[in-house]
């Protein structure tokens, strides 16, 4: 490499006949101060570019300039790392860790059928992409979300008129669900679920960039209520004191699900658990990806 540089400087002054050019050499700076291994491609790199000045022929006219102090660590957590985002497995097994890859995070089918809110509330849903707003993180989440950005940052919680920008792409076979903003919030001593039916998000296979806003608007959204045996924990706040203080969660979900049982139920399929109880046609669910790249939250 060492070489090559050298030959590359003289190539250059030859060609524009300025033996007396003078060069600056960056110096690799990806992930910034962290020590890089000993004997890794960029360690021999970083030392390669190093040694170019010290050769007697580019003492003064030639430096090697560190740039791994200027690397934004932020912005590089932000890239490594899910930022918080997960999927759900279920109730009883908690969170699912996404399919993250540098820059981006993809949520692949099959998704677990919520049904916390079954009828008489407002239906079944799949959770592609959730993220606490408050509260304490526990070890477990950490480890399948990575450091979580609106936590950490201490972002508002009063999500009246907020704006989300999505930036992604994906295949879905929607079988008549919709890819919608899900916010919850406990008042009350009540978890209560709201879902931006009105505005919902396209699924194309082109990268797109879409924007919704937290109207205020209760038309704009569905109350997702509770199933029979959740109603001591799930219920409906007002929209407008839901959203004055967001402080569990928001998701992007798939709704509704249209849950046919597979077979014959002994019981009210509503009123039994899908996929728990009993199995279902799941040709009927939603199947595909969802790839994310951005997620941005513009609080009034």
């Amino acid at each position: 490499y060492a070489a090559n540089m050298a030959n590359f400087i003289r190539d250059v002054r030859r060609e524009f006949k300025a033996p007396d050019m003078k060069f600056v050499i960056g110096q690799m700076g990806n992930d910034g101060m962290t020590p890089d291994k000993e004997g890794s491609p960029r360690d021999y790199i970083k030392k390669a570019q190093a040694t170019v000045p010290k050769q007697a022929e580019f003492r003064g006219n030639a430096s090697c300039v560190r740039t791994d102090k200027y690397w934004d660590m932020e912005a590089h957590a932000i890239y490594t790392d899910p930022g918080g985002w997960r999927g759900w497995e279920s109730n009883s097994a908690g969170p699912r860790a996404l399919d993250h890859h540098p820059g981006s995070l993809t949520s692949r089918s099959p998704w677990w059928i919520d049904y916390n809110h079954a009828p008489p509330g407002a239906g079944y849903l799949h959770m592609l992409y959730c993220t606490f707003t408050r509260g304490a993180l526990g070890e477990y989440y950490r480890e399948v979300g990575g450091p979580h950005r609106l936590l950490d940052g201490q972002f508002p919680t009063d999500y009246t008129n907020a704006k989300l920008t999505v930036r992604m792409q994906g295949e879905l076979n929607m079988q008549g669900a919709q890819l919608v903003l899900l916010i919850q919030a406990n008042a009350d001593d009540t978890t209560s679920a709201w879902v931006l039916t009105g505005h919902p998000l396209s699924v194309t296979h082109d990268w797109s960039e879409q924007s919704i806003t937290c109207t205020t608007d209760p038309a704009q959204w569905t109350a997702m209520g509770a199933r029979h045996d959740r109603q001591e924990y799930y219920g409906v706040v007002a929209l407008a004191k839901v959203l004055s203080n967001v402080n569990i969660d928001i998701m992007l979900i798939l709704f509704p699900l249209e849950i046919a049982p597979m077979g014959i139920v002994a019981g009210d399929p509503d009123i039994l658990r899908p996929e728990k109880d009993y199995p279902v046609w799941r040709s009927l669910l939603p199947e595909g990806y969802v790839t994310l790249d951005r997620i941005d939250i513009e609080f009034p």
